[in-house]
C-alpha cells in the first residue's frame, strides 16, 4: 500500500504543466489556403505553422491542440478579451 502511494506521488511530480492556447481573434479565417494547417504558435516542420498575421482564432487553436504531441497535454484553450475584434 505504501509503495502505491509513493508511485502516485512520483507520477504527479513528473506530469508536465498544461499547455495554454490563447484565442485573440473572433475572426474565422477559413478562407486562407492553409487553414487546416495554420496554428497560433506551434511549428512542426512544413506540416503545421503559425500564420504571419499573428492572429489566434478558435479554428487555429483547435488545429494546434490536435497537432501538438502528447507531451504537451493537457491543453486548455482560453479567450483573451484584451483587444476586441469586431463581433467579439
Amino acid at each position: 500500500m505504501l509503495a502505491g502511494c509513493a508511485f502516485s506521488f512520483a507520477s504527479a511530480q513528473l506530469q508536465a504543466a498544461p499547455t495554454t492556447i490563447v484565442v485573440n481573434s473572433s475572426e474565422d479565417l477559413a478562407t486562407s489556403s492553409n487553414f487546416s494547417r495554420s496554428t497560433c504558435t506551434y511549428i512542426d516542420g512544413a506540416l503545421f505553422f503559425p500564420e504571419p498575421d499573428g492572429k489566434c482564432t478558435l479554428r487555429r487553436a483547435i488545429v494546434e491542440a490536435s497537432a501538438r504531441p502528447d507531451s504537451d497535454r493537457p491543453i486548455s484553450i482560453t479567450a483573451s478579451h484584451g483587444e476586441r475584434s469586431e463581433g467579439w
